[in-house]
């Protein structure tokens, strides 16, 4: 079976670090502004934790795709399943961004 290389997993990893800070700074401020609620029941575990909370794990977060992307863009074969799930991740974000747009047009 044939795998992505490491480095080209390692820029989707990047793009995933990249969405998810878009989505922390939008989450944020619609949370702030009591715009929404946060959807996702772990990210509203933390943010009713503490918002500084919620912050941190979204940073962590992005710290981590980083970390695990720099240790894969060393590997010359990734498994396929790897690059699959990251792909489905920016999807995810993708449509999640085009939600935060609409809000953002919204209000």
């Amino acid at each position: 079976m044939r795998g992505s290389t490491g480095k080209a997993v390692y820029r989707i990893l990047l793009l995933i670090a990249c969405l998810n800070l878009i989505d922390m700074a939008c989450t944020f401020y619609f949370l702030v502004n009591g715009i929404v609620e946060e959807a996702n029941p772990l990210m509203r575990v933390a943010w009713e934790y503490s918002p500084a909370f919620f912050l941190g794990v979204k940073l962590l977060g992005s710290l981590l795709c980083i970390v695990i992307g720099k240790y894969i863009a060393r590997m010359e074969r990734v498994h396929r399943i790897v690059r699959v799930l990251s792909i489905g991740a920016v999807g995810i974000y993708s449509f999640i961004l085009v939600l935060h747009v609409y809000v953002f047009v919204m209000i």
